[in-house]
Parts: C-alpha cells; structure tokens; sequence
C-alpha cells in the first residue's frame, strides 16, 4: 500500500469533478448512431439509398460538426483564461 504524498494528490484530483465529454467523442458517436440508422432503414424497407451520397453527406456533416465544436471550445477556453478563472494551484504555488 502506497500512502506517500503523491498517491493522495491524485486521488483528490479525481474527487473533484468530471471533466465535460470532448466535442470529438460526440460527433464520432452521432456518426456511427447515423450510419447504423441509415443501415437499417436501408435493409428493413424499400428506400434505397445512394451509398455515394449517404458516405458524402455524413462525411461533410461530421466535418462541419468537428469544426463548429472546435471552435466553440477554443472561444471557451480563451474566455477562461482571460477572465482568471483558473481554480486549480500551478506547480510553483503548491510548492511554497
């Protein structure tokens, strides 16, 4: 069992809070949910569907969707540096 310093300051990290789901993680989740929505309908209807097409579609889409989620977190992280807001100590401060 391990009790030095270090150990603990890991473990208070974790404690406090979860950090929000990343813009990729998401996108990519919406991609894959679309594509195996499209693969559905495709199999248990009559609808056909252009393969070319729903490829280009959903590849735009989630390329669109990547750089609107990027920027909105750039513009959210600059806006929480300029005002000060970060809570967390550096390593300079924890040492003194």
């Amino acid at each position: 069992m391990n009790t030095s310093p270090a150990s603990d300051a890991g473990f208070d990290a974790a404690e406090e809070g979860r950090r929000p789901a990343r813009t990729s993680t998401i996108v990519w989740g919406l991609l894959l949910t679309a594509a195996g929505v499209l693969i559905l309908v495709w199999l248990l209807t009559d609808i056909t569907l252009d393969p070319l097409a729903v490829l280009l579609g959903l590849t735009l889409g989630t390329g669109a969707a990547l750089l609107v989620g990027g920027g909105v977190s750039a513009l959210g992280a600059r806006k929480h540096f300029t005002r000060g807001g970060n809570a967390h100590p550096t390593t300079t401060e924890q040492a003194s």
